[in-house]
């Protein structure tokens, strides 16, 4: 069984960072996907499918989601969503 995704507490604000996105699938339900990254246990990014964990990179990461496009940047604190069904997480 995989790690599950732990809530966000208040106290990790400044050393945790989550970012999550809705996805669709084809021939089903879309699922939630979620970046973490966490500065005080590890610079590792976790990528998880519906609370799931699927992957673990060190930073930077390239991680892959089915159906997106794979970009040549790193995580920030924004997402940016192109019409056209493909997410890009950048960062600085």
């Amino acid at each position: 069984m995989s790690p599950r995704l732990r809530p966000l507490r208040r106290h990790e604000i400044l050393t945790r960072s989550v970012y999550a996105a809705p996805l669709p699938e084809p021939g089903g339900p879309g699922a939630m996907w979620t970046v973490e990254v966490d500065q005080a246990r590890d610079w590792d990014a976790r990528l998880y499918r519906d609370g799931e964990q699927v992957a673990r990179a060190e930073m930077p990461a390239s991680l892959p989601v089915p159906g997106v496009a794979a970009a040549e940047h790193a995580l920030t604190r924004r997402r940016h969503r192109v019409v056209d069904a493909e997410t890009i997480w950048t960062a600085l």
